[in-house]
């Protein structure tokens, strides 16, 4: 198909375990792609694969929509402008209840299933888009399955004077959010990972603005773009 249609351009939306070698067969043919979470099983897998993106001069990035969206954008330009003052913390949340009986592939490690591949992913995108990437050190707790992959994670990054607080689960119906304090506020998103709203509060905890998008029909168009 690469080779007849020549694509302008290849989304992968298979599942982890057949990422690298999908991404691989586009890039040798020099066509761009966007290739879901988690892009790659492993670091070595992301070292190589990427090795050829820039060996070839072809674009590929993970297809993170998250990142793009509105509201994200909204909330980053809140956290640029002082609007919360010197920023220390972000926590965020994520989980849902995979079924261990039809929904085994987002489970099994043959197929980079488990909570760190399919929802930790979002949690670390984010947290590196608000606080960036400059991070001094990692501390990781794992809950393990039967599947031989995590039930669920938690994660803290720490910054030379920030920290985040990572949280997945794909066994329980948690209160998904995504908190940002600082000295003058804090910037509050639920289900940060698909929202379209955002609310900002001052430090006595008033309502100061709330954004909602209300134009996004597909939020893919974000990240294509």
């Amino acid at each position: 198909m690469l080779d007849m249609e020549k694509p302008d351009a290849v989304y992968i939306a298979t599942m982890p375990s057949t990422h690298a070698e999908l991404t691989e067969l586009c890039l040798h043919r020099r066509i761009p792609v966007l290739c879901e979470k988690a892009m790659f099983m492993d670091s070595a897998q992301a070292r190589r694969v990427l090795n050829i993106s820039q060996k070839t001069n072809t674009f590929a990035m993970e297809g993170m929509w998250s990142r793009f969206l509105p509201v994200q954008k909204k909330a980053k330009q809140w956290l640029d402008d002082g609007c919360i003052g010197d920023a220390s913390v972000l926590q965020i949340t994520i989980g849902c209840v995979y079924n261990p009986n039809t929904q085994t592939n987002l489970l099994q490690k043959e197929h980079g299933g488990g909570a760190a591949h399919h929802l930790t992913v979002y949690c670390h995108e984010l947290a590196t888009y608000y606080f960036g990437t400059d991070i001094v050190s990692t501390q990781v707790m794992a809950a393990p399955n039967a599947f031989g992959t995590d039930s669920m994670n938690q994660a803290v990054l720490c910054y030379r004077d920030k920290t985040a607080l990572l949280f997945a689960s794909c066994t329980a119906a948690v209160e998904e959010r995504l908190v940002i304090s600082g000295s003058k506020g804090r910037i509050v998103l639920a289900h940060p990972h698909y929202t379209n709203e955002a609310l900002l509060y001052d430090s006595s905890g008033n309502l100061v603005q709330h954004f909602k998008d209300t134009d996004t029909v597909n939020g893919f168009v974000y990240e294509i773009r």
